[in-house]
């Protein structure tokens, strides 16, 4: 009997061990982070003295690694600025309360344009919408805009009968497509294409092209052997023109300039970039208008080249270089638009990713945010709580 005992006992023990074991186990932090020992459930964000119990549970623990990371502050508004920013499902409006979200979920908005506090154009691939005190207008666009064109052409509207979007010219109604590629405007029948067949400048009067300049003209076309092209331009006037150029010796060096068309001969060409790569290709982290009011964004993401980045500001005809200023120095972070809001003031729309290195798999988050710089100074804010799923476009403007 005392043996039958004993082995009941023994047994009992035994199955409690098991037991423990077992419970203990479907908590495994694998605290030596031994990724071939690591259970089924083990946190990909596990550190190397981790001993929570409960981390791969579904309960928050101090090693859990938030979809949001950066502590910012909301833009708080104010009455002097308004704009729209836009995207995939994304359309964002400021006013003087600041920031606030429209749903926009099925749409990927290409480029928007902020006309006045309550009157907002958007336009899409195969859509263009008036957005008018929140509500959606239709404009029945009836042709097709190329997304990797649209930031090198024209969003504007005068009034409700008159504007261009992308290649086309919008007018009383009717939709016409102009056919030029990468162009700009200043005014009703008034603006400036680049013919990218013999890299030339030409204005356009609404009826016809006049050849203006090209780039074998310019200065940096000396020696013979330099060649350069004319990528994108911004036109404020018949005298005031602001191109950037790719190009450099036998085509080997890839360099990115800004020069100015005075309209007799260009001048100040300032050399942005060492190569293209650190001038966005798709032109849209530049925005000059005028008076002297303009920036642009240079980026480089191999983090021993970052000090190349940074943020170029017009004044007096001369582009000045200032420092990049991370709102987190450790993270990929990528400027996607800019707007020129002021002589001292522009909106970059950002993200960064989240934990991690970029092209990491599996994929990691992204954060968008806003960078205000205003008179030398970056004021980051949050954008988490507008739903915002990719940036395109942003037009921040100030009050006259």
């Amino acid at each position: 009997m005392k043996k039958l005992w004993f082995i009941t006992i023994m047994v009992l023990i035994s199955a409690t061990f098991i037991f423990l074991t077992m419970f203990l186990s479907c908590g495994d932090d694998d605290d030596d982070d031994n990724t071939e020992n690591e259970d089924a459930n083990d946190d990909m964000h596990d550190d190397a003295n981790d001993d929570d119990v409960n981390d791969d549970s579904a309960s928050p623990d101090d090693d859990t690694v938030s979809e949001y990371n950066l502590d910012l502050d909301v833009y708080p508004g104010d009455a002097k600025h308004y704009g729209i920013l836009c995207g995939n499902d994304t359309i964002a409006v400021l006013d003087s309360d600041g920031w606030s979200s429209i749903d926009a979920e099925g749409y990927n908005f290409l480029r928007c344009y902020a006309f006045s506090r309550d009157t907002f154009y958007l336009a899409s691939k195969n859509t263009v919408f008036r957005m008018r005190q929140g509500e959606m207008e239709n404009l029945e666009f009836t042709g097709e805009i190329n997304h990797n064109w649209i930031k090198s052409q024209p969003m504007i509207f005068y009034n409700d009968n008159l504007g261009y979007v992308g290649s086309y010219e919008y007018r009383n109604g009717t939709w016409t497509d102009l056919g030029f590629k990468f162009w700009d405007i200043h005014a009703d029948n008034d603006g400036v294409v680049i013919d990218d067949t013999d890299h030339c400048l030409k204005h356009w009067d609404g009826t016809q092209l006049e050849l203006l300049t090209c780039s074998s003209d310019h200065p940096l076309s000396e020696p013979a052997d330099v060649s350069f092209t004319l990528l994108e331009v911004q036109y404020n006037g018949a005298d005031d023109v602001w191109a950037r150029l790719e190009g450099g010796a036998s085509m080997d060096s890839d360099t990115m300039h800004f020069s100015h068309w005075d309209g007799e001969s260009w001048e100040n060409t300032i050399q942005v970039s060492e190569s293209i790569d650190i001038l966005d290709s798709s032109g849209n982290i530049w925005d000059v208008k005028e008076g002297e009011v303009g920036f642009a964004v240079t980026q480089v993401f191999a983090s021993e080249e970052k000090a190349k980045s940074g943020l170029y500001q017009l004044g007096s005809g001369v582009w000045q270089w200032r420092p990049r200023v991370d709102v987190v120095s450790y993270h990929y972070d990528r400027a996607m638009t800019i707007s020129a809001a002021g002589q001292n003031e522009a909106w970059i729309a950002r993200y960064h990713y989240i934990d991690g290195e970029y092209e990491e798999d599996p994929p990691l988050y992204k954060e968008y945010y806003l960078d205000q710089y205003l008179s030398g100074e970056h004021y980051f804010w949050e954008m988490k709580d507008l739903g915002i799923d990719g940036i395109r476009d942003i037009d921040v403007r100030l009050d006259d």
